[in-house]
């Protein structure tokens, strides 16, 4: 009988465009965290973290290690005429 394939280790969260509730499975992140996230978006790198409420370079380090990632923001296209 054959098992059925293991899932994924690493689901990468975009931290630019994730919901709040997705951010907040990621390891160390709770729900006032991930709202301060969305609030300070876009991120542009990992150093727009930093002075978040909750966000330490130990929670830095183990965002990049488990899974979360920031996409460069996308503008949307429009007249800027």
């Amino acid at each position: 009988r054959r098992q059925a394939a293991p899932e994924p280790a690493l689901r990468w969260v975009d931290l630019n465009s994730a919901t709040a509730v997705e951010i907040e499975k990621l390891p160390g992140v709770n729900l006032t965290t991930a709202e301060a996230i969305i609030a300070r978006r876009p991120l542009r790198g990992w150093d727009d973290l930093r002075g978040l409420p909750g966000v330490s370079e130990g929670l830095i380090k183990q965002l990049r290690a488990t899974g979360a990632r920031i996409a460069p923001a996308v503008r949307p296209l429009g007249n800027d005429a």
